[in-house]
């Protein structure tokens, strides 16, 4: 939205604007729907930038509906376990003393790199569920996955993922392989290999 050739249906209001600067404390600070994009648009070597610049965009992410807080993430970048575990993980990191003034070194020194990641995995869709998601194996030998669409707006039930990453693993603690990304909630794995698999799959909005 910020370079001009987004989805023209969305824009960066007031509202955005002040919901950001109810939450943030960084040397960003924002008081207007240009501060965001001027924040958004920033190039630079400041270890806190890219987090404050994901923080915004999941900020935005909140006000817009297109996720909710009570949202139920499996991080791979924290330990929270919702949207509002991560965000407040996140300010806590963009608000603490040190990261007032750049290079943002207090605590291990990766702070900042761990809140960009946090928020990073929840704009990508990476850490959000889907709902009803059921694994079955077919006579073939493919395992078919269906799952229900998580709605990006409670008002507007079109308000869907444009597409879906499948994810699989060969056991529950990873590493997650991304093997498809489709456009319809379902998806046939006819290369599973193994008896035991683990499939997680996340929206692209």
């Amino acid at each position: 939205m910020c370079r001009g050739n987004g989805n023209h249906t969305d824009s960066i209001s007031d509202s955005d604007a002040s919901f950001i600067h109810s939450v943030e404390c960084s040397p960003y600070f924002v008081h207007s729907p240009d501060d965001v994009c001027r924040i958004l648009l920033l190039s630079g070597e400041e270890r806190c930038l890219a987090a404050e610049q994901e923080f915004l965009a999941l900020a935005l992410n909140l006000n817009h509906g297109r996720v909710s807080l009570y949202d139920g993430i499996d991080a791979r970048c924290g330990y929270q376990v919702t949207v509002a575990g991560a965000f407040a993980d996140a300010r806590r990191t963009l608000c603490a003393t040190p990261c007032l003034v750049e290079p943002c070194l207090g605590g291990s020194g990766d702070s900042c790199a761990v809140a960009e990641c946090e928020c990073r995995e929840i704009n990508q869709g990476r850490a959000l569920h889907v709902h009803g998601l059921v694994v079955s194996r077919l006579a073939s030998g493919a395992v078919r996955l269906s799952w229900i669409p998580p709605l990006g707006d409670a008002g507007n039930l079109a308000a869907t993922p444009r597409r879906y990453r499948v994810w699989r693993a060969t056991d529950a603690n990873g590493p997650f392989m991304e093997i498809a990304e489709v456009s319809d909630p379902a998806y046939d794995d006819t290369a599973a290999p193994g008896a035991r698999l683990v499939y997680d799959v996340t929206p692209v909005w």
